[in-house]
């Protein structure tokens, strides 16, 4: 299963600015300081950086209009995982974002209804990502 980060657990709440790419055209804002995640975001540990994203503000700008929520909750889903998408490396078109580089945005249509959006975390070629559960 998927290991799962709850906000309100204190220990694994994380209060520094994260860091994520410009490509996607959002940014994280933890407490006064805002910053643009670089393209190459995450690294090898995806539950570390699951954890990091606890607590952060999640900012986008789309047509001139800025909307913002903080991240409650976070999934790690890594490639050995039976419920990660790319399992195993399966690879397809729809998983081929997982397959890029940190900081590359997975997003998903789930049941028909729901948008569901992902940040890649690892080195391209290893299909790891966190999901942003609630904000």
């Amino acid at each position: 299963n998927a290991r799962r980060s709850n906000a309100h657990d204190q220990q694994r709440r994380i209060h520094q600015p994260a860091q994520i790419g410009a490509q996607l055209g959002i940014y994280f804002q933890a407490m006064t300081t805002a910053v643009i995640l670089p393209e190459a975001f995450g690294g090898p540990d995806t539950v570390a950086t699951a954890r990091m994203l606890l607590g952060k503000v999640l900012v986008s700008h789309t047509d001139g209009i800025r909307t913002a929520g903080r991240v409650v909750e976070t999934e790690a889903y890594l490639v050995n995982d039976a419920a990660c998408h790319a399992h195993l490396a399966r690879r397809t078109k729809r998983t081929e974002p997982m397959f890029g580089p940190g900081g590359t945005a997975y997003v998903y249509l789930c049941y028909g209804i729901h948008h569901l959006f992902n940040i890649a975390t690892n080195k391209p070629g290893i299909p790891e990502a966190v999901l942003v559960r609630a904000i």
